[in-house]
Formats: structure tokens, sequence, C-alpha cells
């Protein structure tokens, strides 16, 4: 579909290094790889909700490339080539951003195309990225690992209060280097309701420095909150004392309900599932293309064997039942 596509084509190009790995964008429509929505803003869609910072460096030998030809009226698709280390994509994207119902389903949205290559990439060079949030206080860190609603942020006010420090509110990027278990900082903008702050967690609103909304709607009004204030200061931590909590937090519960899980078959699996999910699932691009998960027997093997190594690094490991009130209590 797009043989003759070569660099020289795409006249715009900037080099971003996240995490660790470096990726070269490369597009004819120099708004969609800089669109400040998608890089810069701190809102919904943002890639700053996924990861801590997004570094520009040259274009010059970079981990892999993501190249975007946006061409008027005609239909989205996709092609790798260079052994996966190339991500094509043609396709009129200028109609696709402005007819998109949710542009976190976009190329650049939190949960859109970009991002999930990038895990991809992150994976090749050795780095596992969980869906979890995690604290830290005292060489202890806590990770909360768990899908979206499951209540990791319930959890991260809670602990603000009693003052943790976070590394993260949704993706915990851990690596194993020189015999050495890496945990580096991960997001610090979330999307928080108002009634979280002002009717569970008050006591968070002075470390976070915030001015809360003026909304009646307190339960169904979001918005976006800058954790840095209260995050750790390092860029990654080093061995520390590992907890791993599988949380979920339903109103009108009391105080937590644990679950011991043994280190075994069964918290190996729990794991696995938690680091595949964003890799392996489906995505609707623009609402228009399917997309399967970019998952292969290769990277599932290289994550399973991560994860037996993870699992002799940590403490503990239980799955909780909570109310948002007390939830930290015996954590």
């Amino acid at each position: 579909m797009n043989d003759q596509l070569t660099l020289d084509q795409l006249t715009f190009k900037r080099g971003v290094r996240i995490c660790g790995a470096t990726i070269g964008l490369a597009s004819n429509n120099k708004f969609l790889i800089t669109d400040p929505q998608y890089f810069e803003a701190m809102i919904l869609q943002s890639l700053l909700t996924d990861v801590w910072r997004i570094e520009n460096v040259p274009y010059a030998n970079v981990d892999a490339e993501f190249w975007v030809y946006d061409v008027a009226e005609r239909a989205i698709s996709f092609q790798f080539e260079n052994n996966g280390r190339r991500l094509i994509l043609v396709g009129d994207f200028t109609k696709a951003e402005k007819l998109c119902s949710d542009n976190r389903y976009s190329l650049f949205g939190n949960i859109g195309l970009f991002f999930k290559y990038l895990l991809v990439v992150l994976e090749k060079k050795g780095i596992f990225s969980f869906h979890a949030s995690a604290i830290f206080k005292d060489g202890r860190l806590v990770m909360f690992v768990g899908p979206a609603a499951s209540g990791k942020t319930v959890f991260i006010l809670s602990a603000i209060e009693k003052g943790w420090k976070v590394l993260t509110v949704e993706m915990a990027h851990c690596e194993i280097k020189n015999q050495n278990l890496i945990i580096h900082k991960g997001a610090l903008y979330d999307n928080i309701r108002v009634g979280n702050l002002t009717i569970d967690f008050p006591g968070a609103i002075e470390p976070l420095k915030i001015k809360i909304p003026d909304t009646k709607d307190i339960w169904g009004h979001k918005f976006a909150v800058d954790l840095t204030p209260v995050a750790v200061e390092q860029d990654y931590l080093v061995n520390p004392n590992i907890s791993v909590v599988f949380p979920k937090v339903e109103t009108g519960r009391g105080d937590p309900e644990f679950t011991q899980i043994p280190k075994g078959r069964g918290l190996r699996r729990r794991l696995f599932d938690n680091l595949t999910e964003k890799i392996g699932s489906t995505l609707l691009l623009y609402d228009e293309l399917p997309i399967p998960g970019f998952d292969s027997p290769e990277l599932a093997a290289a994550r399973l064997a991560f994860i037996d190594e993870f699992m002799n690094r940590i403490t503990d490991a239980r799955s909780v039942l909570t109310g948002p009130k007390n939830c930290m209590k015996g954590i």
C-alpha cells in the first residue's frame, strides 16, 4: 500500500525518548506529531497520563520509528517494516482527528496506537510495564495492580493523606539491570473526581496544592490533577521492598478484607495478565480501524520470564476488597 514511501517524503521529523526508549516520529503533517493535546497538555487524552515525561531527542539511531503519511480521502491502513522496528500508517488522519468520537483512541491518544507500540518497544529493551499505581515510603514500595476502575486512584489519595510519596498513577515500568530490579517513575497526571477529594480525602488537597473546581456534580465531574508535589524525588527506585496489592474498591464497604496470594502459579498468571493487558488488547483506531494487539510468542515468553524474576523480588502479594475511607488500613 505504501511501498514507495520513504523518510524523505515525510518533511517533519522529531525524536522522542520515553522511559529509556527512543522513537523517531515522522509525518508530512507536522501537527499530527506535535499536537499539544497529546504531548504536553494535562487533559484526559494526553500521553502524560501514561508516562512521566516525553523528552525531545535527535532523530538518529532511534530504537524504533513511527511514520504517519496523511493523505486526503484515503482509508487508514498500517504495516510494519524493518522487522517491526518501523510502523507505517497511511490515511486521512486530518479527517479522522476531526470525526473521532474519543481522542483517547487516536494515533497519539493515551489509549491509542503510539502508546501500544511504545510498550512493545520498551519490552524489546527489557522494560515491562504493569498497569499499576505505586506509592513509596521508608524504603517500601506498594504497587496497586489492576485495570481501570479497580480503585488505584482511591489508594493514591488515601496514601497522600498519610504522607506517602507517589511513583506512578498509571503504569509501573520495571526492568532487571545488572541484577538489580529498577522501577521507573511513571505518569503523575491523573483525572480525579471532585468528590473523591472533597468528601473522601480532603486531607490530600493541601499536599497536592490544587484548587478544587466549583461544581455541583462532584461525583460526575473529573478534573486533571498534577501529582508532582507529592512525587518521589528519584527518577527510579532500585531494589525497594515491594508489596503487590490487587485492589477492589466498592462504595459502601467498610474496612479492608485481605486475601494473601502465595508466590506460585496463581500469582504468576495474575501478573502476566496485567502485563499483557495493554499490549494484547485490540484497538479500534478512530472508531473505524480495528487493530489487533501487538503481542507475539517471543514477547510473551520474555514477559513470563520477567515475571518469574519479579516474583523473587517481592515481599508479599495480596488482594483487597474495601470501601474508600479506610482503604490504607493494614497496607
